[in-house]
């Protein structure tokens, strides 16, 4: 299993899969700031998969700040991908304006 975005879910007809990537196929995980009124809305979370073989697309799935607290998105990544950059989380998190901050990164000996 791994994450799976369902804030389409109304809108989506009954039978079309949601959008979604497995833990062991991502690669990457960042933290996207931007410049808004609203702290909740200025943060999102990037989950990227680079294609690991020749040719293979790199895909990703973007979780709004709000829907990443209330999905417990953080302690998921935790659990599953090892653990995160706490001092980068940190520095998106304060940060006030745009900004990208990798917090985690798949390394050559976790595969």
């Amino acid at each position: 299993m791994g994450v799976v975005l369902r804030s389409d879910a109304q809108a989506r007809p009954r039978g079309t899969p949601c959008a979604g990537l497995s833990w062991a196929e991502m690669t990457r995980v960042d933290a996207l700031t931007t410049q808004t009124e609203v702290p909740a809305d200025s943060i999102s979370f990037v989950l990227v998969a680079d294609g690991l073989a020749a040719g293979d697309e790199v895909r990703h799935l973007v979780v709004p700040g709000a829907q990443a607290v209330s999905a417990r998105l953080l302690q998921a990544m935790s659990t599953h991908l090892g653990s995160l950059d706490q001092t980068q989380l940190l520095r998106a998190i304060s940060r006030r304006g745009e900004g990208r901050f990798t917090l985690w990164q798949r390394t050559a000996e976790r595969g």
